[in-house]
């Protein structure tokens, strides 16, 4: 019996498909339901079940443990069974080549291979008269269905290849598929089809085929059916699907329909909704010719397989001939083609055209004269030829007979032809090309777009240069496309591929170019061909994505937003039991199952099943209102009565109607909610789904060692393998191995005896902190959520905190949490078929990582107040962030440029630094930070044993063990990485700056001498070197990069420093924290760089401009605001010292922004754009940036550039050099010297006030909180208030308040026996005035004799801050609490009271009229966060003072004033009174673009402009008084903030509506 299991064991491994079997055919009479049942009961639900025809069951199952289970079943259905492996699909066969195995009988070498799985072995043989020959071919039966790529065969390593079976043919009636013993047909003869004769006796002249009837044997090699039959055999080989299924696949059925794939643009579905499609009476669709009598009647004579059969093979076998004597240069742009060149002969090329698998062909420079003629069959040729003495230029498009079509005439001169097809929808798809050396004039593109029904797609070589699509340089071709693109709305289907190679100097370029109309750009992808095809360009394929069934499967999810969380918490009931004297795993079971157990119970969970690509706008009345749609059709189609027909068309009508609201609503609510952390990737995923157009994540199949791997299991773990490879310690160098080793020997104690305050308990204020401040992140493996832990119960997050109190103090980790799931996400750009090109996304406990979160806190604030890390060191510590270490590099940069200095500096790359992390080294620094007890203690268990999965669709991988580094998605990892790296800093030089953002390191060096500098690098990096290689880290030769930055004349040779003994390469630019610093710090890369990543975001933009869902103002402005102008504003105080000239190069792409925002036409003032959206110029937006940051820096007394100050010798060098550009801090006091704002001091936000794990014990008294102040009489007021001081006498009263007016802020603060009150300056908020005046009171109480004090404030908004504070929280905040707090160890009693305003309390009056009549200002510095705000004011005035210069702008005249306007529902509305306020519209405008004369009113002849239509012409006098009541109007009053009702009404009535 133990061999048998082992044997059913092996088995199991590798076989999925089985037969069940039981007798008296019990199958066929048995319910469908009860064999699902007893499936189920057996070994739960297979992948797959179907009924052969001998009435057998064919399962597939879905793991080995399924397999077993059904092997090892004796009963079914109450019978006994036969459950037996498929005789095929669970095995694969290979041929192996080898003549060493010659004379090796077959029994030997299947002795020699079983245990490589080879479970058959037959030599092939050839029949040679009457004997048999041996060959060396071999063929090997494998008991897996993945063939191994190899196998040896003893000392042998034999290549496998795929083993492809010659199809079956039946020497009886000569049909495929079966043999002479199963015929039931006549006997035919093999040579003429006969069916009187066998071959031996046929006297036939000219041989027939049976198969494909066409002249030729049946045993033909050359046969269309038997090349068929083969195809049918090479996918049985790679496919485990059946016969039928693999027929169906290789023979279409009769019906002339295209697969549904990610390369189909077949309009099936449309087609099937609509099946006759209207083009404009003057454009006829090509169609298929009818064929004729004989042929239809061959048809009905053939049988279905052998018509498809010839007609596929006609189909393959027609070939284009292009005039010979000369070679073909094309380059084939291709909307759904395979193009294969053949290059037998010198002269000639052949071009196989395959019309089963394109739709579409375009190609330029064909190089036709005129008395060229192509016929292609299936196809329709459209083509242009140049007109010249010889063949040049030229261009063409080949469109299949399968797709509708019509051309279009074009009245252009440029070499283009353009075709309406019919797809998913109509689409107008012109092919062009323009001669490099041809000059274009704009006004001809326009005029060709003008032609161009939309939507449509423009393809051709274009000859344009521009960063925007992947090129160095631009030209001026190039510059003509990006305007052409802007004034036009349309979008660029390139990126940065390459198209053209240039074989005299071996260059790749990107001229080739797919631009489309933005409605259609989500549903098409571009790719490149990787084959020239004997040509110099690479071929542009285009997909149509619309038929692309992605199915995905997510894991369960939660319906948060429908969760009955009232119910959650009653269910969640976190008891003591639960978490007292039990084991801790025990007790997180415990609380991961009553967490779990109720989240089943009371929170809902989404739709988990195989589903396609979801509508997220897609609710119930979109539901109701297709099956109301449904119903009506159904009625029609059963009964086609007029009656019916209207109610159809009503129902579709309504519909639509509805999923329009549903998508605008759907869109408004999911653009309310994003913050500029969105990422352009999630929002267009957004707008794909919304637009129903698909995607798939999904890993389809790896390459590893040359072998494919598909399994989801193997996939997951082969990922997995990789990422457990890269930590391990193999990866280290050998010299550090060995002192790794020496120094692991020394156990680190850190047991303590004495007391440190940050081992204390965790409070529960700690906690709540934590919760509160949590982002949203997915569950981890126990699949427990941050939104779940809220809404537990106070009685269970504090039970929840005895718990994590058990593990602080007991100093065990538990085993659950030192798991994690890792999600594999492709990096971009990259191979997916490379494992090691995913990023691991890995999801832990949130359980744990609250814990974290709390460990952190007291971590970070015992790191900062003991002063431990680098003060160069910025990564993720408060207040700080990559613009200080791009700050420093900057200011380094231009000082030593104000001296005429060279500066090299160096930027390190360290090999995958966080998973090379040595974690014996992290805790070494924790013990010589002195550092001892329950936090260290936490770590050093919460770095061991680390293990993970990956999941792959539903597959998860085994556990694979971290060695080293820190793990992935926790909380403390980017500290503990921190604590780790932080001494490198102290290895530099005194003459050499080192500045770090986690393992973001540049070093550098200013000298006039490079003698000096290249000594002074070369010892910092060999200190650096020494560094790692005691602290495990690598630094990589190839990626780490030297600049040297020097604008000084002559020739300058870069240092040679080397690194590992290589020479560290120099180069003219490098980018460094998401910023491109080049040489001569011009920014010139980096602001083309930035221009061209803004374009492609800024596409989003184009593409919901064309919706009816999601183009309102409002939206797209919200969409600008937080994906596009976040990444010009990145960095922009460092790249905006930039020259003018290289700024102005963002301009148009900001101006294009708002003209698609607000629907203004092409040619409107940018002057106006800003106004009319709100938005200011970028130049002012950089300064507000600047001065932003500028007050951030002053404030934090920490930053390393809060004192930064120049030299007096520098100031007077940089008054002297005008023409240098200044640092960051000079051209900020610029500014602020224009503001007037330059005298003013920011007031200092210390660096640490309160440690994490000291309570807050501020409260504050409000004996009014029962009442609502709307609701209760002042009497009822005062009387409470009464009562409360009868209660408090013995306390002295002090009333504070503050008051706001436009010219000054003031406080006042009253004592029984004296008022104090004071002006503020007017840039402070009445925040700052209230909390300055509780500020004031506290430090005049100081002074007062030691008793009992009471502080009455009529702001709750200042006493709610001091009971919650966070670091973000008003600096004054932390000033009054520190205050209060040492009042209280003096014996002070001091006490805050809450009384409403203005209902007679005499003190609060008082204290409110000495506010509002200060005259003597207090002299006290203001705070940032009032500093910017007051900046953005002065700013805001700027601007308005050069608007109201602009008295010649139309748009002045009606909006003088820089405010927000609303903004119309409807966009088109919105669009029309956007263009008549700004005065620029299609009528009156157009002939701008392409140079004509101004347009003139026929009625009156006079000049066409908006103000003469709406108000001056007298031609409309009339429809005036008709609509307006008056003939008498003006502007302000027709466009003004709330636009006449009327007049969208009186538009069109003089049919000016449609000319806007």
């Amino acid at each position: 019996m133990g061999s048998l299991i082992t044997d059913i064991d092996k088995i199991s491994e590798t076989a999925r498909f089985l037969i069940i079997s039981l007798p008296n055919e019990q199958l066929s009479k048995t319910s469908p339901f009860a064999i699902e049942k007893a499936l189920q009961g057996i070994g739960g639900s297979p992948i797959s079940v179907k009924k052969l025809k001998s009435g057998d069951l064919l399962i597939e199952t879905s793991s080995a443990i399924q397999t077993k289970s059904f092997l090892l079943a004796k009963t079914f259905l109450n019978n006994p069974v036969k459950i037996t492996l498929h005789r095929t699909l669970n095995s694969s066969r290979g041929v192996i080549s080898e003549p060493q195995l010659l004379h090796s009988p077959e029994s030997e070498i299947l002795e020699g291979l079983s245990s490589q799985g080879v479970i058959g072995v037959r030599r092939i043989n050839i029949k040679r008269g009457a004997s048999f020959i041996a060959t060396k071919h071999i063929v090997l039966t494998f008991n897996t269905t993945q063939l191994p790529s190899h196998i040896k065969a003893g000392y042998l390593r034999c290549k496998v290849r795929p083993y492809i079976p010659n199809p079956i043919r039946c020497y009886n009636c000569q049909r495929f598929g079966h043999s002479k013993a199963a015929c039931r047909g006549k006997q035919t003869c093999s040579r003429c089809a006969s069916v009187d004769h066998i071959a031996s006796d046929c006297n036939s002249i000219e041989p027939r085929c049976i198969n494909c009837d066409q002249p030729h044997p049946a045993d033909s090699k050359d046969c269309p059916q038997w090349k068929k039959e083969k195809q049918i055999q090479e996918l049985r080989f790679q496919s485990t699907q059946t016969d039928e299924k693999i027929t169906k696949v290789v023979v279409p059925p009769l019906v002339k329909l295209k697969p549904v794939t990610v390369r189909s643009l077949r309009a099936q579905k449309a087609s099937a909704e609509k099946p006759n499609v209207s083009l404009p009476k003057d454009q006829s669709l090509h169609k298929n010719e009818k064929s004729s009598k004989s042929e239809k009647w061959q048809q009905v004579k053939e049988s279905k397989a052998a018509k498809r059969a010839r007609v596929l093979a006609e189909r393959r076998n027609q070939e284009l001939t292009l005039p010979s004597n000369r070679p073909l240069t094309e380059k084939d742009v291709r909307i759904k083609t395979k193009v294969k060149t053949d290059n037998d002969t010198d002269s000639d090329l052949v071009l196989s055209v395959h019309p089963s698998d394109e739709d579409m062909s375009t190609s330029e420079e064909t190089y036709l004269k005129p008395h060229d003629k192509i016929q292609i069959k299936h196809y329709n040729i459209l083509n242009k030829i140049h007109n010249g003495d010889r063949a040049s230029g030229g261009v063409s498009l080949l469109i299949s007979n399968d797709v509708p079509s019509a051309p279009l005439e074009l009245n252009s001169s440029l070499q283009a032809v353009a075709v309406r097809i019919h797809l998913h929808s109509l689409i107008t798809v012109c092919n062009l090309y323009i001669p490099p050396n041809q000059h274009v004039a704009q006004s001809e593109l326009n005029n060709l777009i003008n032609q161009l029904p939309t939507p449509f797609v423009l393809i051709g070589d274009l000859n344009g240069h521009s960063p925007i699509w992947g090129s160095p340089d631009t030209n001026s071709r190039g510059l003509q496309i990006e305007k052409l693109i802007t004034d036009f709305n349309l979008c660029l289907l390139n990126s940065d591929q390459e198209t053209y190679f240039h074989q005299p100097t071996g260059t790749f370029h990107s001229i080739d170019l797919a631009i489309c109309s933005p409605v259609i750009f989500p549903f098409f992808d571009l790719t490149i061909d990787n084959d020239l095809h004997n040509s110099d360009h690479f071929p542009l394929i285009l997909n149509d994505n619309r038929y692309h069934t992605s199915i995905s499967w997510q894991p369960p999810k939660y319906a948060f937003a429908k969760a009955d969380w009232t119910k959650f918490a009653l269910l969640a009931t976190i008891t003591s039991d639960m978490v007292q004297n039990i084991p801790i795993d025990e007790a997180i079971q415990n609380v991961t199952k009553i967490i779990n157990d109720a989240a089943e119970t009371s929170i809902p969970k989404k739709n988990t099943s195989r589903k396609k690509q979801s509508k997220p706008w897609w609710n119930q009345d979109c539901q109701q209102a297709s099956k109301r749609q449904k119903k009506a059709w159904n009625m029609f189609r059963r009964y086609p009565t007029r009656t019916n027909l209207i109610a159809f068309k009503k129902a579709r009508a309504e519909s639509r109607r509805i999923q329009r609201r549903s998508r605008r609503i759907s869109w408004i609510n999911y653009i309310s909610s994003i913050s500029s952390t969105i990422s352009s990737g999630e929002l267009w995923q957004k707008v794909k789904k919304a637009s129903c157009a698909s995607f798939s994540k999904g890993i389809s199949a790896l390459l590893v060692n040359g072998s494919i791997i598909s399994a989801p299991k193997d996939i997951a773990n082969s990922i997995a393998s990789t990422l457990a490879n890269t930590s391990s310690t193999k990866n280290y160098p050998v010299s550090f191995l060995g002192y790794k080793l020496k120094a692991e020997k020394l156990k680190l104690n850190f047991d303590s005896r004495s007391y440190n305050p940050y081992n204390s308990d965790f409070t529960f204020l700690e906690l709540q902190s934590c919760l509160s401040s949590v982002h949203k992140s997915s569950p981890g493996p126990d699949n427990i959520s941050y939104n779940m832990i809220q809404h537990l119960s106070t009685d269970s997050q504090k039970n929840l905190l005895y718990m994590y109190n058990r593990i602080w103090n007991e100093h065990y980790f538990p085993a659950s949490w030192q798991r994690a799931l890792i999600i594999p996400i492709l990096k971009p750009d990259k191979d997916p078929s490379n494992p090691s090109n995913y990023r691991p996304i890995a999801l832990t406990s949130c359980l744990c990582k609250l814990l974290e979160k709390m460990i952190n806190h007291r971590l970070l604030y015992f790191l900062e107040v003991n002063n431990l890390l680098h003060s160069s060191q910025s990564g993720f510590r408060k207040g700080r962030s990559t613009l200080d270490n791009l700050l420093a590099l900057e200011t380094d940069i231009r000082l030593s440029f104000l001296q005429r200095k060279h500066l090299v500096a160096i930027f390190f790359d360290i090999e995958k630094a966080y998973d090379h992390t040595w974690r014996y080294g992290i805790l070494k620094d924790l013990f010589d930070f002195n550092m001892r007890g329950n936090l260290p203690i936490f770590i050093q268990n919460f770095l061991q044993l680390r293990k993970f999965q990956v999941r792959v669709g539903t597959e998860l991988s085994d556990f694979y063990v971290q060695d080293e580094g820190v793990p992935q998605g926790s909380v403390l990892s980017v500290t503990l990485f921190n604590i780790k790296i932080n001494n490198i800093l102290h290895q530099l030089p005194s003459t050499v700056k080192g500045h770090l953002y986690v393992d973001d390191l540049y070093i550098s060096c200013t000298g006039s001498h490079m003698n000096f500098i290249e000594r002074q690098l070369q010892t910092a990096v060999n200190s650096i070197q020494k560094w790692s290689l005691t602290n495990g880290f690598t630094f990589s030769v190839t990626k780490t990069a030297g600049v040297h930055f020097c604008r000084k004349r002559g020739l300058h040779l870069d240092p040679e420093i080397k690194l590992n003994d290589h020479v560290i390469p120099f180069v003219s630019e490098i980018r460094f924290l998401g910023i491109t610093f080049d040489k001569k710090l011009a920014f010139l890369p980096h602001v083309l760089n930035l221009r061209k990543r803004c374009e492609r975001a800024l596409r989003i933009l184009r593409v919901l401009s064309t919706t009816s869902w999601g183009a309102d103002r409002f939206s797209m402005l919200r969409i600008y605001r937080a994906v596009i102008l976040p990444k010009i504003d990145y960095g922009c105080m460092i790249y905006g010292s930039a020259r003018k000239s290289v700024l102005q190069k963002l301009d148009p792409l900001h101006h294009a922004a708002l003209r698609i925002c607000s629907g203004a036409f092409r040619t409107s003032p940018v002057k106006s754009l800003y106004v009319d959206c709100g938005e200011p110029d970028l130049n002012l937006r950089r300064q507000m940036l600047s001065l932003h940051y500028y007050f951030k820096i002053a404030s934090l007394t920490h930053h390393p550039y809060h004192t930064f100050q120049l030299r007096p010798f520098l100031l007077r060098l940089q008054a002297t050099r005008k023409s240098f550009i200044p640092t960051f801090f000079t051209r900020v006091n610029t500014i602020l010297s224009e503001l007037g704002m330059d005298y003013l001091k920011v007031y200092p936000k210390r660096k640490n006030y309160f440690p994490p794990w000291k309570s807050n014990d501020f409260y504050y008294l409000n004996p009014f909180e029962n009442f609502i102040k709307s609701d209760t009489a002042d009497v009822t007021y005062l009387k409470l208030f009464l009562e409360h001081r009868a209660h408090y006498n013995t306390f002295i009263p002090v009333y504070t308040d503050g008051s706001k007016v436009p010219t000054h802020s003031s406080f006042a603060v009253v004592f029984p026996d004296n008022i104090s009150c004071f002006k503020l300056h007017p840039s402070c908020s009445i925040f700052t005035a209230e909390m300055t005046a509780a500020l004031h009171a506290l430090v005049q109480i100081s002074i007062r004799p030691c008793g009992c004090y009471i502080i009455y404030i009529d702001s709750l908004s200042v006493l709610q801050p001091l009971q919650s504070f966070h670091y973000h929280s008003h600096p004054l905040v932390f000033e009054v609490l520190d205050f209060y707090h040492r009042l209280y160890s003096r014996g002070f009693t001091v006490l805050f009271c809450w009384v409403p305003a203005h209902v007679g309390i005499s003190g609060n009056e008082q204290a409110d009229k000495a506010a509002k009549s200060a005259a003597h200002f207090f002299n006290t510095s203001i705070p940032a966060c009032d500093l910017k705000k007051h900046a953005k004011t002065n700013l805001h005035l700027k601007w308005q003072r050069q608007w109201s210069l602009e008295t010649e702008n139309k748009l002045h005249f009606i909006k003088p004033l820089i405010e927000n306007w609303p903004v119309l529902k409807n966009r088109r509305s919105d669009t029309i009174i956007t263009r008549l306020r700004i005065g620029h519209t299609r009528a009156t405008h157009r002939y701008l673009l392409f140079g004509e004369q101004m347009p003139m009113y026929p009625h009156c002849n006079c000049s066409m402009t908006v103000l003469h239509i709406l108000i001056e012409c007298q031609y409309f006098s009339a429809q005036r008084l008709r609509f307006f009541r008056t003939t008498v109007v003006t502007l302000p009053v027709l466009l003004g903030r709330n636009p006449h009702v009327q007049l969208i009404p009186f538009l069109k009535s003089i049919g000016f509506y449609s000319l806007i």
